[in-house]
């Protein structure tokens, strides 16, 4: 008997993630034909056979899903990988100490296949297997570097290990060497280009009374807001509002 059931929230713009679970196994299903238009048309056809490519490249690799197989144009499927997301796990119990280490040799594994993930600061992203291992999951934005030059392999490179130290410095920062922290704190920035980031983090400066670091970044932006709307004003030309 096979059963079927949502792993995900199925919003627009997203495949529709299901797990398929056989006698034999459990397999997740996403289907972008789903997504809606005109990403179905768009990138509907594109976006599995890329992940497809990544999957069947890094397949020898321990903690990522294997077995990858296109089902029609639209759909990949993948064996289902049992364990709990970062964001679940890692606030229930205390994680293994050695859990980000093996996590950030497994992104160093992946880097060295020639491929970069650039969605590793996603905590839905990590699994925290039975075993407490970890997994990576959805390589939806997986993409192969082995023809690009240098200097865009190694900013790529840099983006998946500024996403795992934030979640290694957010879930366990006891672990990190000092090294590490201290290319934390250097390096890394929140990203505040959308709307519901930049609320996000407003909120968390207000609620902060501006005793975090990230404030002044705040202030600056809404600081360029307001002269942009000023001057849009002030030579009557009304600003848009998403």
């Amino acid at each position: 008997m096979t059963t079927r059931e949502y792993l995900y929230r199925h919003r627009w713009g997203q495949a529709l993630v299901e797990k398929e679970t056989h006698p034999v196994g459990a397999r997740v299903i996403k289907d972008y034909s789903k997504c809606g238009f005109p990403g179905a048309l768009i990138y509907g056809r594109l976006v599995p056979k890329r992940e497809y490519h990544s999957l069947h490249s890094l397949s020898g690799l321990e903690g990522i899903p294997q077995q990858a197989k296109l089902k029609n144009a639209h759909t990949i499927s993948y064996r289902y990988i049992e364990g709990l997301p970062l964001r679940q796990a890692g606030g229930n119990s205390p994680l293994p100490r050695a859990f980000f280490s093996d996590l950030w040799k497994l992104s160093g594994d992946i880097h060295r296949q020639g491929f970069v993930h650039l969605d590793l600061g996603n905590s839905g992203n990590i699994l925290v297997r039975d075993d407490a291992s970890p997994a990576i999951i959805d390589f939806a934005s997986c993409t192969s570097t082995r023809h690009l030059p240098g200097w865009l392999r190694r900013a790529l490179e840099k983006r998946d290990r500024l996403g795992l130290l934030k979640l290694w410095h957010r879930y366990s920062p006891e672990t990190m060497s000092p090294v590490m922290a201290d290319y934390f704190r250097r390096h890394y920035h929140r990203h505040l280009g959308t709307p519901s980031r930049l609320y996000k983090e407003t909120r968390r400066c207000v609620l902060s009374r501006g005793s975090r670091g990230e404030c002044g970044r705040v202030r600056r932006i809404w600081l360029v807001i307001c002269v942009a709307v000023s001057i849009a004003a002030a030579i009557g030309v009304s600003p848009v509002v998403v």
